[in-house]
């Protein structure tokens, strides 16, 4: 407060004992505008000396006034009208409750919010209540207070929660609803139907009852299908393996996959044994969708989707976990795919390699011949740490073959661009490679070294070197 406010408090509270002597005079400083009307505000004898002589609501409404004289007003039988729709704390409250002109009027009053005690005791006494309170404050019914409720309260909340499609609420208010229905001698059927009516079409629901008794509830296939399926998963996923519901449990799994929620679909498939019905759909769903099952060939009957099957477990690095048992389901040439694709991971046993055609096994040793070239290469382009010391140069030179792999790893080091260029160890393919998108000086030695046919000078005219074509024509071989 600034010295200037001060002041003026100091004064007032000097001058305003001599004006409540004056009690006419006072109330014309009580105002609620002013905010200095407490300093003005008489006794409670004078208040209600005053208010005995009935002023108007108006001019009663616009001043302040004492606790003490709001509730003996809001208890008496012609003035409560003064304060009634403007109640603040519970003793008002309760004044005008209690006063049978003003009940139903202190329960509507906006201006107070019940606490949960006088929710339960309001209600329990005039179930009636329910209806005034559910609309004026409908958050007020936790588990709680509604534990605490008579069963005709209840009976009358559940009317509004069904027809306000009020499922925030209801929803954690299902175990004890469900429970106090019962109590009611009611059998479980007609609780069921009730609860139903409130949840089933709620999607977040998350349900607070057993398994056991959610599925009794008239409704639930419906609210299997649409609910969020982390929520029904968690909830039931165990319950129904237990029971042996895997058909539930499938259409689970297919909900999981069409949301492509990965995380949820392999936990609902761990659940499905082997020796139930729906387990070779459940494998089927799951290679549709995109999901590596190297352990499930033997419940694949479609050759299509057996080889999805192959390249998913490819891309997924899970070839090695293919049963060998496994393989007599696939047809010849998906046996082939997979050995060669197993020799190009360096997962390929000595067993299977013996169990190959005499062709296949050849093509299979090629495989891993490259494999082990394109090994070596990388092993050496650490130690060299890209340097310019080729000793190993003679090792190459030794190769009955060098293969692809290793002619395409060396285009990606401009040294080894230059040794193989100067060598001639690039085959016609990667020597076309090489002249498009090489170095300009392994362009330029493999020119000088090899000579140009008609097609590699097409190469280097087409490629990033075309700018050393008229410096390295010279070197087209004419008779070739």
């Amino acid at each position: 407060m600034n010295t200037k406010n001060s002041i003026k408090e100091i004064a007032i509270s000097i001058v305003a004992p001599v004006v409540k002597m004056f009690p006419s005079w006072a109330m014309k400083h009580t105002l609620r505008v002013n905010d200095y009307a407490d300093y003005f505000q008489l006794s409670h004898k004078k208040e209600m000396e005053i208010l005995s002589k009935l002023p108007q609501s108006e001019w009663v409404k616009a001043r302040l006034w004492s606790p003490e004289t709001r509730i003996a007003c809001l208890k008496s039988r012609d003035k409560y009208h003064y304060f009634l729709d403007e109640i603040f704390s519970s003793k008002e409250f309760w004044a005008a409750y209690n006063n049978e002109l003003t009940r139903e009027r202190a329960v509507r009053c906006k201006t107070y919010t019940l606490s949960g005690s006088e929710v339960i005791k309001v209600c329990n006494e005039t179930c009636g209540f329910v209806d005034l309170l559910w609309y004026k404050q409908p958050h007020s019914f936790t588990a709680e207070v509604v534990s605490k409720l008579s069963t005709e309260a209840v009976g009358r909340l559940i009317i509004f929660l069904n027809a306000d499609k009020a499922y925030e609420i209801a929803a954690k208010l299902d175990m004890l609803l469900l429970q106090n229905i019962k109590k009611a001698k009611r059998n479980a059927e007609g609780a069921a139907k009730v609860l139903s009516m409130l949840l089933m079409d709620y999607t977040a629901y998350y349900p607070s009852i057993e398994p056991e008794e959610l599925m009794k509830l008239e409704g639930f296939n419906q609210w299997l299908a649409k609910a969020d399926i982390m929520v029904v998963t968690d909830k039931l996923s165990t319950y129904l393996k237990n029971l042996g519901r895997y058909d539930l449990l499938l259409q689970l799994l297919v909900r999981a996959l069409k949301k492509r929620q990965f995380g949820i679909e392999k936990d609902i498939f761990s659940l499905l044994p082997k020796s139930c019905n729906c387990y070779q759909t459940a494998v089927t769903k799951m290679v549709e969708a995109g999901i590596a099952m190297p352990k499930d060939f033997a419940f694949l009957s479609d050759d299509k989707i057996k080889e999805q099957n192959l390249k998913l477990c490819q891309i997924d690095h899970r070839l090695d976990m293919i049963p060998e048992m496994d393989y007599k389901y696939l047809s010849e040439n998906q046996k082939e795919w997979l050995l060669y694709s197993l020799a190009r991971a360096g997962k390929l046993s000595q067993h299977l390699l013996d169990t190959a055609s005499p062709k296949v096994k050849q093509n299979l040793l090629d495989i891993l011949e490259e494999e082990a070239q394109v090994a070596w290469f990388k092993e050496l382009v650490v130690l060299e740490q890209n340097g310019r010391k080729y000793e190993n140069i003679q090792t190459v030179k030794n190769l009955a073959h060098i293969s692809a792999r290793l002619q395409a790893a060396t285009l990606s080091f401009a040294g080894w661009q230059y040794v193989f260029a100067e060598n001639g160890f690039y085959d016609s393919e990667y020597s076309l490679e090489l002249l498009k998108r090489g170095t300009e000086e392994a362009v330029k030695i493999f020119a000088e070294k090899q000579g140009l046919t008609a097609e590699q000078y097409e190469a280097l005219l087409i490629g990033n070197n075309k700018a050393l074509a008229p410096e390295l024509r010279r070197y087209i071989k004419k008779n070739v």
